[in-house]
């Protein structure tokens, strides 16, 4: 978040809510443990660098792929000594001098999107440890439910399934496991995962589930730089939803095949993928894909230089968001706001490999806003970073009561479109998107 630079590397901060922590709120202020990593990235494209990144292998234990899809490298230990911090229902608001009001001991406060601070200082991790230990009103604090570990869980699923020789099962379990690892940033080992699950299938004979397989893999294959493979593996899947008359897994490859296409710099064929799939999602009333397809649709807009169209969709994605009581409806205003300032001016497209399951942590970009002339590579970069935040932002941090998770989770449970760990409709991880307060299911069949 510095954006320093010291003539050879661009820093950033990756920051990361604690993992299992709980939040306090306290003066108007909801604020939770997190941690920061530092990451760099070297600025020099010339031959031999361009030469060393390609020879150097990536471990995606220490490297991480930023919103504009160039990668960093960590560089510096694991520190707790961060929060973050945004205001309580009642408050509505949030700035720096309510903060330094709360916390005056503490040196940084600095804004991360509408709303969302963080807070740097010695001992606010453990401060805020304390409070949630010390005893209290119940209204002081919000305790989210017990999460599972999904990779754990999505493991243990897959040996179950190969113990008892349940090839069908395996599939299901390698699926959800290689969407597990795709979200964490292993694209590579996701594919691999997924190819596995396809050769069982096609054993099968099981259509149903090859199709399930096919969109993700094509989805997973966009996240390793295949761009062309990916499209070839997506028509595929296209294929085979349309002939057992899915809509469900027709709408969400077409998404898809709109991304392939937009990294194959043919902005013009993902939009008519796009718009099909914004047809479907309409007559499905599937109210969490459109506004996503709607700002897709603004992206491939703007890399076809349609700026006034591009602005128009970009605002209906707004509205959408704000009728639904979203709270990232104002990150998305700002960034199109940022776009609206300059959208003569457009760059070159970013890679776009976002739009998945649900997840938290982010990578901040550098301290200063991102370039308005960015074009639709801001679009993008909107996107992005709103995925990646999804988790924190998508329910404010408020987190549904314990009674309306276990209703969420038990409908979910009877759902033929759920895989036991993921909604295969919407992508999302169930046991997350259950206690995220603003979520719904994209068919409606949670308990209102």
């Amino acid at each position: 978040m510095s954006g320093s630079s010291d003539g050879e590397f661009q820093y950033w901060e990756r920051i990361a809510m604690t993992v299992r922590a709980e939040a306090t709120s306290e003066h108007g202020i909801d604020a939770t443990p997190a941690v920061a990593i530092r990451a760099r990235r070297r600025l020099s494209n010339g031959l031999f660098s361009k030469l060393a990144r390609k020879l150097s292998k990536r471990d995606p234990e220490t490297t991480w792929t930023l919103p504009d899809g160039k990668e960093v490298e960590r560089c510096g230990e694991r520190r707790t000594d961060v929060a973050l911090a945004w205001p309580d229902e009642k408050t509505g608001k949030l700035d720096e001098q309510s903060l330094r009001r709360r916390w005056p001991e503490f040196r940084r406060f600095q804004s991360l999107a509408s709303d969302l601070f963080l807070v740097e200082g010695e001992g606010v991790g453990e401060r805020l440890r304390s409070e949630m230990e010390s005893p209290g009103s119940p209204e002081s604090l919000i305790k989210p439910a017990e999460p599972i570990d999904l990779a754990t869980a999505a493991a243990q699923v897959v040996e179950s399934a190969r113990h008892r020789g349940d090839a069908g099962s395996e599939v299901q379990a390698l699926t959800d496991l290689a969407l597990v690892v795709l979200i964490g940033g292993n694209a590579g080992d996701a594919v691999t995962h997924l190819q596995k699950a396809l050769g069982l299938c096609r054993e099968l004979g099981d259509r149903e589930r090859e199709t399930d397989v096919l969109c993700n893999l094509g989805f997973a294959q966009l996240g390793v730089g295949q761009a062309q493979s990916s499209r070839e593996t997506l028509e595929s899947a296209l294929v085979l939803a349309r002939e057992s008359g899915d809509v469900f897994a027709e709408k969400l490859v077409l998404e898809r095949l709109g991304m392939a296409h937009s990294n194959l710099q043919d902005p013009a064929g993902a939009l008519r993928h796009l718009n099909r799939a914004l047809e479907m999602a309409r007559a499905a009333g599937d109210r969490q894909q459109e506004p996503r397809l709607l700002w897709r649709q603004a992206i491939a807009l703007a890399e076809m230089n349609r700026p006034d169209q591009a602005i128009a969709k970009g605002k209906a994605s707004v509205a959408f968001l704000r009728a639904d009581g979203k709270p990232e409806a104002s990150w998305y205003e700002a960034q199109i706001q940022k776009y609206q300032s300059d959208a003569s001016v457009l760059a070159a497209p970013t890679p776009d490999f976002m739009g998945g399951p649900i997840y938290a942590g982010a990578v901040t970009t550098a301290q200063t806003a991102p370039d308005p002339k960015a074009g639709p590579g801001l679009l993008r970069m909107a996107l992005s970073a709103t995925k990646a935040m999804a988790t924190f932002l998508g329910s404010g941090m408020k987190t549904a009561p314990a009674d309306v998770q276990q209703a969420r989770l038990t409908t979910c449970r009877t759902c033929e479109h759920h895989t036991g760990l993921r909604c295969r409709i919407c992508g999302c991880f169930t046991d997350v998107k259950s206690r995220m307060a603003h979520e719904q299911c994209p068919i409606s069949k949670w308990p209102a």
